[in-house]
């Protein structure tokens, strides 16, 4: 039963932050972003890059076999790679991937 519970949670956090997110990257695709500071616009892609390896954390907690995977160590390497744009090649679990093509197909 707790374990349960414990899914039941964690699927509203991810459905939350991916409600949140989407909002996010939808605002960053506006003229409006790019009328605020450098620093405004700096901090909402530094927000973005955060909330996207959080939520591909949680799409691997709830769709994949956890111990079977191998779970990638972003560190701070990954956010700094995430930054210029993933060009490190960090992985996306299969959740994040499907957000995304959700996205680009709206």
């Amino acid at each position: 039963m707790e374990k349960e519970n414990w899914k039941e949670r964690l699927i509203k956090e991810q459905s939350e932050l991916k409600d949140k997110f989407v909002k996010l990257v939808n605002f960053i695709n506006t003229p409006e972003f790019f009328k605020l500071s450098d620093n405004n616009r700096k901090l909402l892609i530094n927000q973005k890059i955060a909330m996207e390896l959080y939520l591909n954390t949680l799409n691997m907690r709830l769709y994949e076999n956890v111990d079977e995977i191998t779970v990638p160590d972003y560190g701070f390497m990954g956010l700094f790679g995430g930054m210029l744009g993933n060009s490190f090649g960090f992985p996306k679990s299969d959740g994040v991937k499907k957000l995304e093509s959700e996205l680009n197909n709206k």
